[in-house]
């Protein structure tokens, strides 16, 4: 919601209605695919917890299987959507909105690492007990995505947005894999420790 919304918000500021309209519009495509692997999400979440509550490594491994089949399907999806964007774009919205197809790239890479957080993030740090880690993460990809939107939606509009959208959502990408990094040190530490 956070990493969708604030760009509308952003726009309202300094860009005309039509602006809004449109990247509002496009930006619903790829949000829409996001909303579409929720429910996949929530289906798969009881069973990874279930592998971690075995061991940490244990789950970390079931992760990798699922997303393994995953990510390459979500990975082809979001090619299609980018090569065919602007047939995408007409045919949703009509021909006035096909000139800002291009708006799209920035918002498809933001599906692929919105999928692929999920799996840092709720399936991996959260199912397996460190939230705390995940809100440290996320966090900072908050304060990423408030501060380049407004630098990057002030002086590009929909563009910056759309942009700053993408950027955020990778400052998550790298903040979930610091965290899990870190997470796995400390239970490798722990473990020579007992040993």
């Amino acid at each position: 919601v956070v990493f969708s919304g604030i760009g509308v918000t952003v726009l309202g500021f300094s860009n005309s209605d039509s602006t809004i309209g449109v990247y509002s519009a496009i930006q619903k495509i790829p949000y829409i695919m996001i909303m579409m692997f929720s429910p996949i999400g929530q289906a798969i979440f009881p069973r990874i917890s279930q592998k971690f509550s075995i061991s940490f490594d244990n789950g970390i491994k079931s992760v990798t299987r699922i997303l393994s089949v995953i990510l390459p399907s979500i990975g082809i999806v979001s090619f299609i959507m980018i090569i065919f964007s602007s047939s995408i774009v007409n045919l949703i919205y009509g021909e006035q909105y096909s000139a800002y197809h291009s708006l799209m790239i920035p918002l498809v890479f933001w599906f692929f690492l919105s999928i692929l957080n999920n799996f840092l993030g709720i399936q991996s740090l959260v199912s397996s007990g460190y939230q705390k880690e995940y809100g440290i993460a996320f966090r900072i990809s908050v304060i990423a995505i408030i501060t380049l939107n407004i630098l990057l939606g002030y002086n590009f509009g929909a563009y910056g947005v759309a942009y700053a959208t993408m950027f955020s959502e990778f400052v998550l990408t790298l903040s979930l894999v610091y965290q899990l990094n870190k997470v796995r040190s400390k239970i490798r530490r722990n473990y020579s420790t007992l040993s």
